[in-house]
C-alpha cells in the first residue's frame, strides 16, 4: 500500500468514525479529560493534598471552583488529580486483563481439545463470581494499592477478551490462507500473530475502548466502599464517598467527581460504538 493509498484509508476510516455527532461528542469529552490528566499539575490552581483546615467545605465560588473538601482542599485541584488516578488504573488494568485473555483466547481457539477445556473452565469459574463481588474478595485480601487495583480490576475482565478472541479465532483457523501456511511449514508462533491475531483484533479494539470505562466506574465503587485508592490519593469515588455526607451543606463536593465518572464512562462507550460500526463487517456496509 502506497503513501497516497494509507492517507486515504486514514481519512476513510476517521470519516467513518465520526459520522455520528455523538460519537464526536464521546471522543471530545474523553480529550478533555486525558488533557486534564496529564497537564493536572499545570492547570490545578492549588496543591490537591496541602490542608488548610480554616478553609474547610466552603462552597463553589471564584477562588474554588468547585469549593473545598472537610479537609480545606480545593476540589476542582483533586479532581483533575483523581482523573489521572482513575485514567491510569483504568488502562493499565485494561491493558493488563486485554493482553492476557487475548492470548490465552489465541491458544484455546486454535489448538482446541484439553488446551481448550481447560481454559474455558477457568475463564467460566471467573465469569460464575459477579466483577464486584470478585473485587471486593481480592481487595480483602490484597489491600488497596494501587498496583493491586490494577490486577483485581484487570484480572476480572480476562474472561470477556478469552471467549470474544476464541470464537474469532475458531471460525477462522481453518481457512484457505490459515492451512496454506501451516502446509508451507510456518510455525505456530507465526500463524498466531501473522494471521490469526490481525484478523481477529478488531472487535478487541471495540471491548478496550468500551472496558476502559467500566473499569474505571468499578474503580471508583471499590474506592467509594474504602476498598480502593488509598487516601490522601485523589480519587473520584473515594471523592464521592468523603462527600455525600455533605450533599445539604455543600453538594457540589460529592457531584462533581460523580459527574466526572458519568461523563468519562459516556464518552469511553459511545467511542467504543464508534469504533464497533466502523470495525465490525456486518456494520460497515451501513455506513456512508
Amino acid at each position: 500500500m502506497n503513501k497516497k493509498s494509507r492517507l486515504f484509508s486514514i481519512r476513510t476510516f476517521f470519516r467513518r468514525l465520526f459520522h455520528r455527532r455523538i460519537v464526536i461528542l464521546g471522543a471530545v469529552i474523553v480529550l478533555i479529560f486525558i488533557i486534564g490528566a496529564i497537564f493536572a499539575t499545570v492547570i490545578a490552581p492549588y496543591n490537591p493534598y496541602k490542608i488548610d483546615v480554616l478553609h474547610s467545605l466552603r462552597g463553589a465560588s471564584r477562588e474554588h471552583l468547585f469549593g473545598t473538601d472537610e479537609n480545606g482542599r480545593d476540589v476542582f485541584s483533586r479532581v483533575l488529580f483523581g482523573a489521572r488516578t482513575s485514567l491510569l488504573i483504568g488502562l493499565i488494568a485494561v491493558l493488563f486483563a486485554a493482553i492476557a485473555g487475548i492470548l490465552l483466547g489465541l491458544i484455546s481457539g486454535y489448538f482446541g481439545g484439553w488446551v481448550d477445556i481447560i481454559i474455558s473452565r477457568i475463564m467460566d469459574a471467573i465469569l460464575a463470581i459477579p466483577n464486584v463481588l470478585l473485587a471486593l474478595s481480592l481487595g480483602l485480601v490484597m489491600g488497596n494499592s494501587i498496583p493491586s487495583l490494577m490486577f483485581i480490576l484487570g484480572i476480572s475482565t480476562v474472561p470477556n477478551y478469552a471467549r470474544i478472541m476464541r470464537g474469532q479465532v475458531m471460525g477462522i483457523r481453518n481457512s484457505d490462507y490459515v492451512l496454506a501456511e501451516s502446509v508451507m511449514g510456518a510455525g505456530t508462533f507465526r500463524i498466531l500473530l501473522s494471521h490469526l491475531l490481525p484478523n481477529c483484533f478488531a472487535p478487541m479494539i471495540v471491548l478496550i475502548t468500551q472496558n476502559i470505562g467500566n473499569t474505571i466506574l468499578s474503580e471508583a465503587t471499590l474506592s467509594f466502599v474504602g476498598l480502593g485508592v488509598n487516601p490522601p490519593t485523589a480519587s473520584w469515588g473515594g471523592m464521592v464517598n468523603d462527600g455525600y455526607i455533605y450533599l445539604i451543606s455543600n453538594p457540589v463536593y460529592s457531584l462533581a467527581p460523580g459527574v466526572c465518572i458519568m461523563l468519562l464512562v459516556f464518552g469511553f462507550n459511545v467511542l467504543g460504538d464508534g469504533l464497533r460500526d466502523v470495525l465490525d463487517p456486518k456494520l460497515r456496509g451501513t455506513l456512508k
